[in-house]
């Protein structure tokens, strides 16, 4: 039974972090500088500065934290992707997406394979660090007010990066998991872990579709609350039918966001939909804030400070990331009609953040090497490209 002064510390350690959250929030606004860098920030100085927070006791709950929230990410990354209304923009954005992820991994893995890491873990670091964030891409383009037509073109893309990230960093952390690196081995059990996660995600999915319909037909309150808890519960029966938990919650947020589409390729006629109405997509906000807060917080309170190496390498990453960004974009989009100031904008985009700050964590997770490493660096490269990414869109708009 826990004690009354654990408890307090407990009430008090939720409450001052979603307090933190609103200030962080507020200074996002006032200062045009994303909420991500005020909380992890926040997390340093409650952390490694001052000490309030233990970094062992967050070691303790990392593999809880992980799961959470790499849950919830990909559950609202698939509740974004409407394929039906990002038809048009596709092409473009898969072309943008696939070019840019490729030269932003090359580059990732040839500076850490410089800085004598393995070819196994410098590509791990390229998976994590190889997308751009799907997260940070409103809060800057607002901020900065970015052009609709290259803000559409960048989201689609990060929303397709965002994934192809997560899911090829999980199966990098299975081969080294596996201890083989025989490519069939390795490719077979990878396959078959995530072909059942996709096929799981996908029939809960079209289950829950209907089932949903019939909720929000009958105006029940909170029924958003039914979709959040279903995710995790075929995140859980993935995991133990030997499937790939996070790609379930994924495909089964895409699933169930584009099922007015899938039920009319199915030529079903009497389908109900899932649609986010303006209750549910409070109350997802809600969740996001509250879990994104948490998130960020607990990082910066595992930030080591440990090697200025760390630093160096996440600086020298946030340069590559971006000269290889503006080669990609102006290679992928060189056919298409957008603007200068468009075209600008785009490149600008190299931001990291709520997926690679994820999966940085899951070494810790997994007992894998270079831990600190993994989030150190990726902590500078997280901060540094956000902060290069505000300071060209400024540029941008003031031409």
């Amino acid at each position: 039974m826990l004690s009354n002064e654990t408890v307090a510390i407990y009430i008090l350690g939720a409450a001052g972090i979603i307090l933190i959250g609103f200030i962080g929030n507020t200074l996002a606004k006032r200062t045009r500088i994303p909420a991500i860098v005020w909380l992890v920030t926040f997390g340093i100085i409650l952390g490694p500065l001052l000490g309030v927070i233990s970094r062992n006791a967050l070691v303790n709950i990392s593999p809880l934290v992980s799961t959470v929230v790499l849950t919830v990410v990909l559950f609202n990354v698939g509740l974004r992707l409407n394929v039906y209304k990002s038809l048009k923009l596709m092409p473009a954005a898969l072309k943008l997406a696939l070019i840019n992820f490729t030269l932003s991994a090359a580059v990732v893995m040839l500076i850490m394979m410089i800085f004598g890491y393995s070819p196994v873990y410098s590509l791990l670091f390229a998976f994590i660090l190889g997308g751009s964030s799907v997260a940070i891409i409103p809060i800057i383009s607002e901020q900065i007010r970015m052009k609709s037509s290259a803000k559409t073109l960048v989201t689609l893309e990060a929303t397709l990066t965002d994934p192809i990230g997560i899911v090829l960093a999980l199966a990098m952390i299975s081969i080294i998991l596996l201890s083989s690196y025989n490519v069939v081995t390795a490719a077979s059990a990878i396959a078959s872990e995530f072909s059942i996660g996709i096929v799981i995600g996908a029939v809960f999915g079209l289950i829950w579709i209907p089932a949903m319909g019939a909720i929000q037909r009958r105006k029940y309150e909170f029924s958003y609350v039914a979709s959040l808890s279903m995710v995790f519960i075929v995140y859980l029966i993935a995991n133990y039918l030997g499937g790939n938990g996070p790609l379930s919650a994924l495909t089964f947020g895409i699933i169930i966001a584009n099922g007015e589409v899938i039920y009319r390729a199915l030529k079903y006629r009497h389908p109900h939909y899932f649609t986010l109405d303006k209750e549910s997509k409070s109350f997802n906000n809600l969740i996001t804030f509250i879990v994104t807060t948490f998130f960020f917080v607990y990082l910066g309170g595992l930030v080591t400070f440990s090697s200025t190496t760390f630093f160096i390498i996440g600086a020298i990453i946030s340069v590559g990331l971006l000269l290889v960004r503006i080669a990609g974009t102006r290679l992928s989009l060189y056919k298409n009609k957008l603007g200068r100031r468009d075209m600008s904008d785009v490149s600008a985009m190299l931001s990291r953040g709520l997926g690679a700050a994820v999966l940085s964590t899951l070494p810790l997770e997994y007992g894998l090497m270079h831990v600190n490493a993994f989030i150190d660096v990726i902590f500078s490269v997280i901060f540094i490209t956000i902060f290069i990414n505000g300071i060209l869109l400024y540029y941008n708009s003031r031409r």
